[in-house]
């Protein structure tokens, strides 16, 4: 394997992890109500770390799906003193591809005003991820074995090429 073939497979594994999740950026208590999630993109089956902010004092709210209309509802989050949440929720696994509007419902008020905060996720059903149960560690796992085994191969090969050669000392026994 050729110097140029390892770089660019190794470029290529970094990509794939790269690929599996960005971090969204997001500041508490800077406005009005937010919704900060742990990364942008998705494959059903996945934890969903959820924070909100600046929603209201002890508040329950419920944390919900919306795509094409229909509503897939996550689960519930109590708000504390300063109208903050962090929980965990899963995405179900059946979901499908597409983009969705996650948001915070408050369900004491009016529909019309019931959406305190939004933001959007994207959901992706194929990928190394998806294959390995939608488990982004896993891949992560298996992308590092693969550029280990590499790394190892190189090694070994190179090593083979240059340092392996033994010279062949004389018998010093006599005849």
């Amino acid at each position: 394997m050729t110097r140029r073939l390892a770089q660019i497979l190794w470029l290529a594994a970094l990509l794939l992890v790269a690929t599996e999740a960005f971090p969204r950026v997001g500041s508490a208590h800077a406005g009005g109500p937010q919704l900060i999630v742990d990364a942008v993109r998705f494959v059903p089956g996945d934890r969903l770390e959820v924070r909100g902010a600046n929603l209201g004092t002890d508040l329950i709210v419920r944390v919900e799906l919306v795509a094409d209309g229909k509503v897939i509802p996550l689960g519930e989050a109590v708000c504390d003193g300063h109208g903050d949440f962090a929980q965990t929720f899963m995405l179900p696994a059946d979901l499908a591809s597409g983009v969705y509007t996650l948001q915070v419902v408050d369900p004491g008020t009016p529909h019309a005003e019931a959406v305190m905060a939004s933001t959007q996720l994207n959901v992706r059903t194929s990928g190394l991820s998806q294959m390995l149960g939608g488990n982004v560690m896993i891949a992560l796992g298996l992308s590092t074995f693969v550029a280990v085994l590499l790394g190892v191969g190189l090694f070994l090969r190179k090593r083979q090429r240059t340092g392996s050669r033994v010279l062949k000392q004389p018998d010093a026994r006599p005849r």
